[in-house]
C-alpha cells in the first residue's frame, strides 16, 4: 500500500518536471527594427524582422505570422511585393479587404535554431502630407516549431515631415471686413433729389409775450423768417433750415402774403390817383 502511494506521488512528480520542462523549451524572440525613426514625405522606411532566442524543440521553428497594422492615410498601400524575404524564408501577405486584412506569414522548408533575420518590409509616405507622428504595429504575432508559441506585439513609433499646412478656420467672432465707409451726417430738408445741405446762418431769437420771430441767414446769404403762433406757445418752431437751391415753404407762404398785400395796396393807390386826377381835371 505505501508502494502504492509512493509510486503514485513519484509518477505525478515526473509529469509536474516534464510539462514544466517543455514549458520553458519552447520560447523565442523577435525583433522589429526601422532604418530610420524620422521620414520626409516620399521616403521610405525598412524594417527588418529577426529571430532570435529560439528554444523549440529539435528542428527548431518553421513558420512566422501575424498582423500588421498601420495608417494608410499616411503610408502607401502594402502589397506582397513590400516584403522581401531572406536566409530562404518565403512571405505571404494578405491585402485584400477582409477581417484577414494585414495578416503575414513566414515560412521555410526547414526548421530554424539560430537567430536570424527572416525578413525586410519596406513602407514608403505619401506626398502632401502633414507633419505627424504615426505607428506600425505588429500584433497577434506567432511561431511554430513543435507547438505554437506566441509572442508579444511590437510597436514602432516615427516622426514623419510633411508640407502641407493647416487650412486656415473662420472665426466667427471676428470680424475681418475691411469698413472703410465714413458717413457724413448732414441737414436735408424738404428736396426730393438728395442735395446736400449745410447750414451756414446765424439765428437770432427775438419773442414777444408766448412767441418769437426767429431770423438767421442761410448758406446763400437769403434772409430766414420764422413765425410763430402767439396764441399757440406749446407749438415747437419749424425746422426753417433751407436748401441751396430753395426757399423755406413757411417763409414763402408768408412772404407772398406779404407780397400780395403790397400788391392789393399799390393798386388801390394807383386807382386812387387816377380817379383824383379825373376829378380835377372835371
Amino acid at each position: 500500500m505505501k508502494r502504492t502511494k509512493l509510486y503514485i506521488i513519484m509518477l505525478i512528480a515526473i509529469l509536474i518536471i516534464g510539462i514544466a520542462g517543455k514549458v520553458n523549451a519552447e520560447s523565442v524572440k523577435y525583433s522589429v527594427t526601422a532604418n530610420s525613426q524620422t521620414l520626409k514625405e516620399g521616403e521610405e522606411v525598412v524594417i527588418t524582422l529577426k529571430l532570435s532566442d529560439i528554444v523549440a524543440g529539435e528542428d527548431g521553428v518553421y513558420t512566422f505570422g501575424g498582423k500588421l497594422v498601420y495608417d494608410k492615410e499616411i503610408f502607401e498601400e502594402i502589397q506582397v511585393k513590400n516584403f522581401q524575404g531572406k536566409n530562404n524564408w518565403s512571405i505571404a501577405y494578405n491585402n485584400e479587404k477582409t477581417d484577414k486584412e494585414g495578416t503575414f506569414l513566414a515560412t521555410r522548408m526547414t526548421g530554424l535554431k539560430e537567430d536570424q533575420e527572416i525578413a525586410t518590409l519596406t513602407l514608403k509616405t505619401k506626398t502632401n502630407i502633414k507633419s505627424t507622428k504615426t505607428e506600425i504595429k505588429f500584433i497577434e504575432v506567432s511561431t511554430v516549431g513543435e507547438d505554437t508559441i506566441k509572442l508579444e506585439d511590437k510597436t514602432i513609433t516615427l516622426s514623419i515631415t510633411g508640407t502641407k499646412k493647416d487650412e486656415p478656420t473662420n472665426d466667427p467672432n471676428k470680424n475681418t471686413t475691411n469698413d472703410d465707409n465714413t458717413v457724413e451726417d448732414k441737414n436735408e430738408v424738404g428736396d426730393n433729389n438728395g442735395s446736400n445741405n449745410d447750414n451756414a446762418g446765424n439765428n437770432g431769437n427775438t419773442g414777444n409775450g408766448n412767441g418769437s420771430d426767429n431770423t438767421g441767414n442761410n448758406g446763400n446769404g437769403q434772409t430766414v423768417i420764422t413765425i410763430k403762433d402767439k396764441e399757440k406757445p406749446n407749438s415747437s418752431s419749424k425746422d426753417t433750415t433751407t436748401n441751396k437751391d430753395k426757399l423755406p415753404q413757411t417763409g414763402v407762404e408768408n412772404l407772398t402774403l406779404v407780397v400780395a398785400g403790397f400788391i392789393i395796396v399799390a393798386i388801390m393807390i394807383t386807382a386812387y390817383l387816377k380817379y383824383k386826377k379825373n376829378q380835377d381835371i372835371k
